[in-house]
């Protein structure tokens, strides 16, 4: 699959700066494909943060209710609901809990089409990555927007290299 092809083809060197110890900052990946969160999920906790998934924007919608998330890696096409009716519905909530928490979301998608780009930002996203991913950019990505939360781990960004 060309995520999973993804997923090897980029890799970082090192250890990250990041503040806080391994797995203080919680992931929840959105996405319908079973082999997306699965791979996704696996460098996430590689790269040691906390990880859950739910298989569709309506799921997504309840479990950011809790609170407990540092950041959210969202499809955009799924069934029930989609990422965009599901970052409007947490944008909204987020509003309501007049708390001033926001949490980032990173639209992961297959369709890189200006007009999902536009979209995406429109509705409240912060960043927009395309699949196949590019690992070494979405954990730039996921640091700057977790504030570092977890730190790097030795080794690539494959999944398979343990």
């Amino acid at each position: 699959m060309a995520l999973e092809r993804a997923s090897r083809k980029a890799k970082t060197a090192g250890s990250g700066g990041g503040h806080g110890c391994p797995g203080t900052a919680r992931v929840l990946v959105v996405d319908d494909h079973r082999m997306n969160q699965a791979i996704v999920s696996r460098l996430l906790k590689k790269w040691g943060y906390r990880v859950d998934v739910a298989e569709n924007g309506r799921q997504a919608v309840d479990m950011h209710a809790t609170g407990a998330y540092d950041i959210v890696l969202m499809d955009l096409s799924m069934p029930e609901m989609d990422g965009f009716e599901a970052t409007t519905l947490i944008r909204s909530r987020e509003l309501e809990n007049g708390d001033g928490k926001r949490v980032p979301i990173i639209a992961l998608t297959a369709c890189a089409i200006d007009e999902y780009r536009e979209r995406c930002f429109a509705v409240g996203m912060d960043e927009f990555e395309t699949k196949p991913l590019d690992t070494a950019r979405l954990r730039e990505l996921i640091r700057k927007h977790s504030g570092g939360g977890a730190p790097g781990r030795g080794g690539g960004d494959d999944p398979g290299d343990h």
